[in-house]
């Protein structure tokens, strides 16, 4: 069989196919549909919103500015569409993100969102009224961070089992011998030359070619020396 070495750069090529596939086969987990909708509806309806949407309306119509503009005053609203929104279960949980399919409109104060004071953080019981959406809603929060949490950790175990099987393996060979789904981070044509029955000879050509070996610069240096004699 042929040798592919392991070098820097193809042991880095190796690691970034590794994660991307654990990526592939590990998506981040995130909240269902009908809880993103839920979230986005419950902050758009909430008052502050409702009052600083009215508010931003009618000053931008008497003043002739643009709805996207900021109005002109010392307390300054404006309109922004958010693809985002930070949730917490409580105020004195963590925060995770919600993202969404499509993006809905904000009104905020001049250096930051606002919707009450919690700037724009989701937290349930501050736009729910009824204890049966407060908590479910805590739960899918809680159920997020606790599962991404465990992808975080799955994946940095996952790495440094990756990261253990290169270092320790200085063919492609050796580290399917040690790790056989590694045949998967490899390139065709990799695992092609690997299968391939290499002489001597073909062995000496490639390792010269790969250290880049100037053997009419060695030769010279030899048959000069050895002209010279003692």
């Amino acid at each position: 069989m042929g040798t592919v070495r392991i070098t820097q750069e193809r042991g880095r090529a190796y690691k970034s196919r590794a994660m991307d596939l654990f990526d592939k086969a590990n998506p981040e987990p995130d909240f269902t549909p009908e809880e993103k909708t839920e979230i986005a509806e419950r902050f758009q309806r909430h008052p502050m919103q409702l009052q600083m949407a009215e508010f931003h309306s009618k000053m931008a119509n008497q003043f002739s500015v643009d709805m996207t503009d900021r109005l002109p005053f010392n307390i300054s609203f404006f309109k922004q569409d958010v693809e985002h929104l930070y949730c917490r279960a409580s105020e004195d949980d963590h925060k995770v993100m919600c993202s969404f399919d499509v993006s809905f409109e904000v009104y905020a104060g001049r250096d930051s969102y606002w919707n009450t004071d919690h700037k724009t953080t989701f937290i349930p019981d501050k736009f729910c009224d009824d204890p049966v959406s407060i908590l479910k809603l805590q739960r899918a929060i809680r159920r997020v961070e606790t599962e991404r949490d465990a992808r975080v950790e799955k994946r940095a175990r996952y790495e440094s089992n990756i990261t253990a099987a290169l270092q320790n393996a200085n063919t492609l060979g050796q580290l399917i011998k040690m790790w056989p789904q590694a045949k998967e981070l490899a390139t065709q044509e990799e695992l092609r030359k690997l299968h391939t029955k290499e002489t001597r000879v073909q062995t000496a050509k490639r390792i010269r070619e790969e250290i880049n070996l100037d053997t009419d610069l060695l030769n010279s240096e030899v048959l000069t020396a050895n002209l010279l004699g003692d």
